[in-house]
């Protein structure tokens, strides 16, 4: 449910904190996915005990309130002038973005 969180984080990280402090910003958000890797699992089975689609429902809200933090609290990091003005299907591509690669 939450697999893209932390590169959007690093990434937003990227974007707002100057360079001579990114590795202290990145250093702590390491430590926390490290802390919910010990914890996720350990809350997951407390709250199977309740039926095994609940940790899935707890997940579920847990992404919905970042999601609505994120839209509300967190400004966009990029300038007008550095966004993408439009995105083609081949940038959504996973093959075209391979064969970018590959090439």
């Amino acid at each position: 449910i939450t697999g893209g969180s932390i590169s959007i984080i690093f990434a937003y990280f990227a974007d707002i904190i100057p360079k001579e402090q990114r590795t202290k910003y990145f250093g702590w958000v390491s430590a926390v996915v490290g802390a919910g890797t010990i914890i996720g699992p350990t809350l997951g089975g407390l709250l199977a005990k309740f039926g095994h689609s609940v940790p899935l429902y707890f997940g579920a809200f847990i992404t919905l309130l970042n999601v609505l933090y994120g839209m509300k609290y967190m400004p966009e990091s990029l300038d007008k002038n550095n966004r993408l003005k439009e995105i083609t299907f081949v940038r959504l591509n996973p093959f075209a973005q391979l064969a970018n690669i590959l090439s």
